[in-house]
């Protein structure tokens, strides 16, 4: 019988949780699988919202993985948004029955829980990919509260959703535990594999140290720092300016920092001065996707300043593995999956100990004396190597081919 495969996630279609996180992964069960067909359902924001056009775009590009975009409209958490998500599930069942879906593979805890609710009306196979905890996740980094109806309600859903999943798939061998005493569940088909990329998209060469791009950008001579993501919620915020103008003092005119994301211009200027960090000295794109690796590539380094807390020792953040194919080092906050220790224990990068200027010196101290090796080029290498072997898509499909490979 033929696989049909319900792809659940919680994001737009345009963030780029799809297309440099989902995306490639359907990708890869389309490998594993060629006869499988597989829909994607999607949660759009209202600034993120798709035309006719959009979705005949958006089909014909994932026609090539026999898969079909199902694009409904995302609500922030309320009554609103609990009384269309039960529409939502009446409508996906009807699909799921209609299409005779065999499986269904959800995305993180978010979409796990609506994978949970399906699985209760329907007899089909539940995957949960990248699992991690959310709700813990969210209080942590302030966005939630503990005693909040949103806390509770999506905790309760994440040890229901661990009970009734036919395969669960996490980023960290530790969520075996967290789930065996957070829910008191010991998972029977547990597999393990972190946040892989398409290692193509930035193995090339031609992405280090681009002299096109050096010229562009005026930064020959200069030690270059990167930070491609977000500011506030799950990762700092005002710690990365701190860092910034330790590195600005250390190095001062030599040092030129990239920010690539959709950070707001006038905030990032204001930050800046704050600190007394010229204007000059922080470059601002949002690139394009064919244009990233030039820009990343670029760096001599990059951080991942992820809010060192205990839930986020379960995550994976998805810039280490475009970092390491790029042969950076990463300067990234303690107890962050199980990068932090690989970073330590292959010395390819600082963990910070605490966020504090001393810190960030040491951080760049070590910093300092790696890029002025002799054999810098022989480190970077090797950087990139390990970054192909530990986030490369193969893992990935080795996980699939367990559920998916054809019978």
């Amino acid at each position: 019988m033929t696989k049909k495969v319900l792809i659940l996630t919680y994001w737009g279609y345009k963030e780029t949780l799809i297309s440099n996180f989902t995306i490639p992964y359907i990708q890869s069960l389309h490998q594993v699988n060629p006869k499988m067909n597989m829909f994607l359902f999607t949660l759009n924001k209202k600034h993120q919202s798709m035309s006719s056009t959009d979705i005949e775009n958006a089909n014909k590009k994932l026609s090539k993985f026999k898969t079909q975009l199902l694009a409904f409209n995302y609500s922030r958490f309320g009554i609103k948004a609990i009384l269309k998500m039960v529409f939502l599930i009446w409508k996906l069942i009807r699909i799921i029955k209609k299409e005779k879906i065999t499986h269904i593979h959800a995305f993180c805890s978010p979409a796990g829980a609506i994978g949970y609710l399906l699985k209760l009306f329907s007899n089909v196979i539940l995957v949960l990919d990248s699992y991690e905890p959310h709700a813990e996740s969210m209080v942590e980094s302030g966005q939630w509260k503990p005693n909040g109806l949103a806390f509770k309600l999506l905790f309760f859903l994440e040890k229901q959703q661990t009970k009734k999943a036919d395969f669960v798939i996490s980023l960290t061998e530790e969520m075996y535990q967290y789930a065996k005493k957070k829910y008191g569940i010991q998972i029977q088909n547990f597999y393990i594999k972190p946040s892989c990329i398409d290692v193509n998209k930035f193995k090339n060469p031609d992405y280090i140290k681009n002299a096109a791009y050096i010229n562009k950008l005026k930064l020959k001579n200069k030690i270059i720092g990167l930070y491609a993501g977000k500011f506030g919620g799950l990762y700092l915020e005002d710690e990365i300016f701190d860092i910034i103008k330790v590195a600005y003092n250390k190095w001062k005119d030599t040092f030129h920092m990239i920010i690539l994301g959709g950070i707001d211009e006038k905030y990032l200027n204001k930050k800046a001065a704050e600190r007394g960090i010229p204007g000059n000295v922080i470059t601002k794109e949002f690139v394009s996707a064919e244009e990233l690796a030039y820009y990343m590539g670029l760096a001599d380094f990059a951080l991942t300043p992820v809010k060192p807390t205990p839930s986020k020792r379960y995550c994976s953040p998805i810039k280490n593995g475009e970092y390491w194919v790029l042969g950076l080092p990463v300067i990234i906050t303690k107890g962050i999956s199980d990068d932090s220790d690989i970073i330590k224990s292959k010395n390819i990068g600082y963990v910070l100990k605490d966020l504090t200027e001393k810190e960030y010196n040491n951080a760049l101290n070590w910093l300092d004396t790696f890029i002025k090796k002799e054999n810098i080029l022989e480190l970077k290498k090797g950087i990139t190597e390990f970054g192909i072997y530990n986030r490369s898509m193969e893992r990935a499909e080795s996980v699939y081919k367990k559920i998916y490979s054809i019978e």
